[in-house]
């Protein structure tokens, strides 16, 4: 999910940076960089989550090492 996400957010830089260069009306532009800003306040949600999730595998891990040597 994380990659996909990545790809969204390099597809929209890419559309608004073409947008620019073909000189697109200001209104669209502001509508595709306000897009582009809320892909970047939901990246953070998703780092978050991938570290808990990382964490609470790596704990499972140490509690079954301690229960296999009990």
């Amino acid at each position: 999910e994380l990659h996909s996400y990545e790809k969204e957010v390099e597809r929209e830089a890419a559309k608004t940076a073409d947008m620019k260069e073909k000189g697109a009306d200001p209104y669209d532009l502001k509508q595709q960089n306000e897009l582009e800003e809320a892909n970047d306040i939901e990246d953070p949600e998703f780092e978050d989550a991938g570290s808990s999730t990382i964490t609470e595998v790596e704990k499972l891990f140490l509690t079954e090492a301690v229960t296999q040597n009990t």
